[in-house]
């Protein structure tokens, strides 16, 4: 994944997102080394593309990032651990998954 350049979702909150359906998606820009020489000249070539946010199970849309959906590019910053989608899942879901290993960067809320 490259540059992100918009964050985008058209659920509004309040709404329920069943397992594996997109919850949000990250388009991004960058480049990609396409070939090189034996003297180590590369070549590159402009690439895009869209990273889809999806959960294994149904969730409740409580809102999308404002401040991503503005400036995107902040998603990529290390100072401030950023959230695309918030929502509400059941625990007893949330607990499966991680356990499944289903879930590779899931953090609950914090009360």
């Amino acid at each position: 994944m490259g540059d992100p350049v918009s964050i985008s979702s058209e659920h509004l909150c309040g709404h329920v997102v069943p397992p594996g359906a997109a919850l949000a998606a990250v388009q991004w820009s960058g480049f990609s080394r396409t070939a090189s020489d034996e003297l180590y000249h590369a070549v590159w070539a402009h690439s895009q593309g869209s990273r889809t946010v999806t959960l294994p199970f149904a969730a409740t849309v409580e809102g999308v990032n404002p401040v991503l959906q503005a400036q995107p590019d902040e998603l990529l910053s290390t100072d401030v651990a950023h959230w695309v989608v918030r929502v509400r899942v059941q625990a007893s879901d949330f607990a499966r998954a991680l356990a499944q290993g289903s879930l590779a960067h899931a953090q609950p809320a914090r009360a």
